[in-house]
């Protein structure tokens, strides 16, 4: 009863902000009560929000996860709902491989798709730079990636390093119009150096704090730099309830070079988000999630390029729910 209350819309809110809160607590709301009904003792597993890569067979791990967002954004930057008033949805399949005891290989494929039932953007887009529809590809983003993960330190620090691969999205799609209809494509490589502060593992079921730096290259269309600087804790709640917060600071520099409307280099975004992983089954969490997303200098730069619109919001938040199924 408690929960619908609070889902009850208040005098002046926004349907746009009651879809970022309806999901996630509704999902809460019903997770928990699935929570109350069981005495499974086993411990949760963590399902710490945008990681990737899962530790849950000696040799070999694999999940599918799916979510959805009240909101698409690219690393922290979501656009005005006057560019693009749309749900994002997210199929991502991911797995890993033992080398070595301390070797790792690591892939993934990730489809996000923009649910823009208005076609805004593709209409300002199209305005701005004098496109023929036909040639302006699909919003939808589609993420391909290939990484080597090394444990440096046992229980404590790894590295990862690969090839990103993304077509469509705010990147591909910036990088097209910028080309006057060409391919949207942004290739990248990448290191992520990540660091146990106070012991525990992601995958373990003692509190977790980490700190990493992820640094992408681009190379092609987009080429240069794009760093990642991020921190998390997870705290162990119960058997099956975790709370896990994590900030992401965002910042380019000579990547967006070869754009043509898209943000300029320095400061692009600062994420804080909270998630709740819940473990509803044996192989099957659920995680709602909600977040408040800042925009940097940098990338604030394309509001004051455009005449007569804004396309980046200075601050809003985002919230949504995933589940995800381990193999």
């Amino acid at each position: 009863m408690a929960l619908l209350i609070l889902l009850l819309p208040l005098p002046g809110q926004s349907k746009p902000m009651m879809t970022r809160l309806f999901l996630p607590l509704l999902c809460l709301g019903a997770a928990c009560e699935a929570v109350t009904l069981t005495d499974d003792p086993e411990p949760s597993p963590a399902i710490l929000v945008n990681q990737p890569w899962v530790d849950d067979h000696p040799e070999w791990a694999a999940s599918f996860h799916v979510d959805i967002s009240s909101d698409y954004d690219y690393r922290g930057l979501v656009l005005k709902h006057s560019w693009l008033e749309a749900c994002s949805t997210t199929f991502n399949l991911q797995g890993g491989l033992h080398l070595a005891p301390t070797w790792k290989l690591l892939a993934s494929w990730q489809l996000r798709t923009i649910d823009d039932g208005d076609d805004a953007w593709d209409e300002k887009l199209l305005k701005l730079h004098d496109l023929d529809g036909e040639n302006l590809t699909t919003k939808n983003e589609m993420t391909l990636k290939l990484a080597l993960r090394k444990e440096l330190i046992p229980q404590g620090v790894t590295i990862t390093s690969g090839y990103n691969y993304t077509y469509g999205g705010f990147s591909g799609l910036m990088v097209q119009t910028s080309q006057h209809g060409g391919r949207a494509a942004v290739h990248e490589l990448f290191c992520d150096v990540r660091a146990d502060v106070f012991g525990g593992r992601i995958n373990s079921d003692s509190n977790h704090t980490y700190v990493g730096l992820k640094t992408y290259y681009g190379i092609g269309n987009l080429s240069g730099w794009w760093f990642d600087a991020y921190a998390a804790y997870r705290f162990t709640m119960c058997n099956r309830l975790d709370l896990e917060a994590s900030l992401h600071l965002n910042y380019s520099a000579s990547f967006w070079n070869n754009a043509a409307i898209t943000p300029g280099n320095g400061a692009q975004s600062y994420v804080l988000q909270v998630a709740m992983p819940i473990r509803v089954g044996k192989r099957t969490d659920v995680t709602p999630f909600i977040g408040g997303y800042w925009i940097g200098n940098g990338a604030r730069k394309i509001n004051n390029r455009l005449q007569g619109t804004s396309m980046l919001r200075s601050f809003t938040i985002v919230g949504g729910v995933g589940i995800t199924y381990h193999f």
